[in-house]
Formats: structure tokens, C-alpha cells, sequence
């Protein structure tokens, strides 16, 4: 039986893929989910003009993530923490996702903690770079400074 899924499925294909399956799988698990639609003429005409609405949408998405992009790449934001000790330049908890989501927001930037990807414990003083990432094919690098209070 060919069915046209709905969303992605691990192990079978994307969403929008007319995949072959079982037909009991099909009314028993892929139907009752809402997960595919049976393949016939009517639902394929339906999914060339879905296709194209999220054709659409994805590009108007990826010029907003690159315009934003070329505002954020020559940015960099500061963040102030207490040291413990005058000779140390360890700080007082961490630097987070968060504090980073923070700092932009109050910069005039919309970003996501869960756009952020920070791949090191930050504890010292110093400057360190995050990636940005704001669609799946744009991602900006941030330079990040954090300095004593």
C-alpha cells in the first residue's frame, strides 16, 4: 500500500515521501495517527500544493535568518561576573544558553537559549565563541566576553 507521510518517521522517510508499507500497519498505526494519508490522486494534488506552500515558507524563513544574520556577525556581547579571588579568574557559577539569550534580547535581538550552541563549561574570565544557529542552513558565530564585575 502507498501512503504519503505526514511527518517524518524514523526509519521510513520524511515528511511528504510516498513510501510503500504494510496495509495493516498503514490502518493500524499510520492512519489512526494521523501520520500518513492513503496515495491517491485527490491527497498527491493536495501534497504538490502543500509542497510548494512550504517551499515557500522555508525561503521567506532562510531571507529573515540571513538578513539577522548579517546584523549579528559583526556583534559580540559582554557579560559581567563575580571572581572569587583577586589572583583567580574563576567566576561564580557559569556562563549559560540562557545568559547569552539574555544579553541578546536586551541588545534588540530575538534569539532562542535553544538556537545557541555553546560547546565549553564557561568558569574562567576570558572570551570565548557560540554558534547561532537561525535556520538550518544559516548559523552566525558569537564572540563572547566575560569579564569581572
Amino acid at each position: 500500500m502507498k501512503v504519503i507521510l505526514k511527518e517524518e518517521l524514523s526509519g521510513f522517510g520524511k515528511a511528504g515521501q510516498i513510501i510503500k508499507v504494510a496495509p495493516g500497519y498503514a490502518r493500524n498505526y499510520l492512519f489512526p495517527r494521523d501520520i500518513a494519508a492513503l496515495a491517491t490522486e485527490n491527497n498527491l494534488r493536495r501534497l504538490d500544493h502543500e509542497r510548494r506552500l512550504i517551499a515557500q515558507r522555508q525561503e521567506k524563513a532562510r531571507r529573515e535568518a540571513s538578513s539577522l544574520a548579517d546584523k549579528l556577525k559583526d556583534h559580540s556581547i559582554t557579560l559581567y561576573r563575580q571572581v572569587g579571588d583577586e589572583q583567580e579568574e574563576r567566576i561564580f557559577g557559569s556562563v549559560t544558553t540562557r545568559d547569552i539569550a539574555e544579553a541578546l534580547r536586551q541588545n534588540g535581538f530575538k534569539i532562542s537559549r535553544r538556537q545557541i550552541r555553546f560547546d565549553e563549561n564557561v568558569r574562567t574570565l576570558g572570551t570565548y565563541e557560540c554558534s547561532i544557529k537561525l535556520h538550518s542552513d544559516v548559523t552566525v558565530p558569537l564572540k563572547v566576553w566575560v569579564v569581572k564585575e
